[in-house]
């Protein structure tokens, strides 16, 4: 389905480095992060905390306020 999506958005007179493709936890498998981590897409994905302790340990302390304005109390994490 990605190469379809980057194929599609391409004809469309887009740049597949513009593209950012979203997907639940549903579509979260090792093939398709695989698929993901080489292709020049930008991606947002959802993942079940239970697959990733990891994430869950992260301190409070390195989430920064995103935008105060447009998000009022929103905050992330930005581990790579």
């Amino acid at each position: 389905m990605v190469d379809e999506l980057v194929s599609r958005f391409g004809s469309l007179g887009g740049s597949q480095h513009e593209l950012t493709l979203v997907y639940d936890a549903g579509q979260d498998s090792t093939a398709n992060r695989t698929k993901m981590d080489g292709s020049p897409l930008h991606f947002v994905g959802s993942l079940p905390p239970s697959d990733h302790l990891e994430l869950m340990a992260v301190s409070r302390r390195r989430y920064r306020v995103v935008n105060e304005e447009a998000f009022p109390g929103l905050s992330a994490s930005r581990p790579r």
